[in-house]
């Protein structure tokens, strides 16, 4: 004969809960389908693999559990040696696992370039391309006047001989060579006037105001509408003032070289005539292309001009100003307040961003997105090239780093297979931060405690892999 409870008050709660579970669970899974759906453009919802009570997902939620406490453990040494100016930000899964002063707003340097990609994928259609033509009078092989050189604002322009000679070479590039290639088999054979640069596009503001000094024309600029060689010009050792100028010396250089004659010194500043038609052109990349270059090799230049395009397409002002309007709008229409954007590139100082904003804008674009594909690649790709070489996150991390004088920035994200990356944001600020026998040991300590991701050992007894 089976023993009664002694607790009858308790067995029959239990029971009672049981029964309602079915009930609780139909109202939720109702009133989320009436939640998600209640947008236009709502996405599906996934059928539901593994059972709500099943003790897969138990172990599965105890295996992350364990996993994320590990890393947790692992990152200590790393919060107790964080300098007093500086944050540290770390999540997955839409998480935070780490955290230190997460929410305070340091100057971010080439981090900004994070936030411009951010906003060109919402500003720009994914098909965008800017293209580069060359227009005139043509008759009988022979260019009556001016050959005139318009600038879309692609930044990627560049000559063979000079992508041999980058430190980083241009991603996807877009060959000037080309153009002249066209501009030949369209029949031309004589100019009678010359070459002559039109930028008119965008803003011809050399560079930025809040640049410094030290950081123009070496660092980034002078910018245009219209640069091929980042402004350089092969022959000459020092870069011209004058980008349009420098471009149509070195469309003019290539078609010398091709076998057209041209009549007179090229020029920059130019407005091309309204009589002008189409000879040849040529587009960039699509802007995902575009910003991975940017990201990847920190390309300054690219990041500027990107900046004017937004600012072009939002208020038909191809300025700088008129793209920080725009950033920043953004960022404040995301959440992000507090935050501040004074460039494209970060090569400005005052900006201010924090661990918490960048984390979540690269956990948001999602790892797919050309915001955190674009990175690069630790040990491997751009900015990223030289670092972690010996590291178990080599050839797999994929980061964004920041300097400016005693700042150093990194932030990215590390892929997990079968789960959702790791994101992460350290920002270092201090005397002599932004040398690398200082940073580098912060560096490492973050990618040694990553690496440990998931804890193999303190999940193995549960079953799950």
């Amino acid at each position: 004969m089976a023993k009664r409870s002694r607790r009858p008050g308790v067995a029959l709660g239990v029971v009672a809960v049981i029964g309602v579970i079915p009930f609780c669970f139909m109202w939720l899974s109702g009133k989320a389908l009436s939640d998600r759906t209640s947008g236009e453009s709502a996405p599906p919802i996934k059928q539901i693999i593994t059972p709500l009570l099943s003790a897969r997902r138990a172990k599965t939620t105890l295996a992350n559990e364990a996993s994320v406490q590990a890393l947790r453990n692992e990152l200590q040494g790393l919060l107790a040696k964080m300098p007093a100016s500086g944050c540290l930000k770390i999540l997955t899964g839409g998480r935070t696992v780490a955290s230190l002063r997460e929410g305070k707003t340091y100057e971010p340097a080439s981090n900004v370039k994070i936030v411009t990609a951010a906003v060109a994928l919402e500003v720009f259609s994914k098909e965008t391309t800017f293209t580069t033509r060359a227009l005139g009078q043509l008759s009988n092989g022979q260019v009556q006047g001016d050959l005139y050189l318009v600038g879309g604002g692609d930044p990627l322009l560049v000559t063979n001989d000079y992508l041999k000679m980058e430190k980083n070479p241009t991603l996807s590039p877009t060959f000037l060579d080309l153009l002249a290639d066209k501009i030949v088999a369209a029949g031309v054979k004589n100019i009678t006037g010359t070459v002559a640069g039109d930028e008119t596009f965008l803003s011809n503001t050399r560079f930025v105001p809040t640049w410094s000094s030290s950081s123009r024309s070496i660092e980034g600029g002078p910018l245009g509408a219209l640069m091929v060689n980042d402004g350089v010009v092969i022959s000459e050792p020092i870069k011209p003032s004058n980008p349009s100028k420098s471009a149509a010396r070195e469309l003019a250089r290539l078609l010398i070289a091709r076998g057209v004659t041209i009549a007179s010194e090229p020029t920059g500043g130019a407005t091309a005539s309204t009589n002008s038609v189409e000879i040849a052109s040529i587009s960039s990349a699509p802007i995902d292309k575009i910003l991975e270059e940017m990201l990847t090799n920190s390309d300054n230049n690219t990041a500027e001009v990107v900046l004017r395009q937004i600012g072009r397409v939002k208020s038909g002002e191809g300025s700088t100003d008129a793209g920080l309007k725009v950033v920043n709008d953004t960022l404040e229409k995301w959440g992000f307040l507090g935050s501040l954007v004074k460039d494209g590139s970060g090569l400005s100082r005052g900006s201010k961003l924090s661990c918490d904003t960048l984390t979540n804008i690269l956990s948001q674009s999602g790892s797919e997105s050309i915001v955190n594909r674009g990175l690069a690649t630790a040990g491997q790709t751009g900015t990223l090239k030289d670092a972690f070489t010996d590291s178990p996150v080599a050839g797999i991390l994929k980061g964004k780093t920041g300097t400016l004088t005693n700042i150093k920035v990194l932030s990215g994200l590390l892929p997990v297979s079968n789960r959702e990356p790791i994101y992460f944001s350290l920002m270092l600020s201090g005397t002599g931060m932004a040398d690398k026998g200082n940073y580098r040991p912060f560096w490492d300590s973050l990618a040694k405690a990553l690496a440990t991701y998931p804890a193999r050992g303190s999940t193995a007894g549960l079953g799950v892999r």
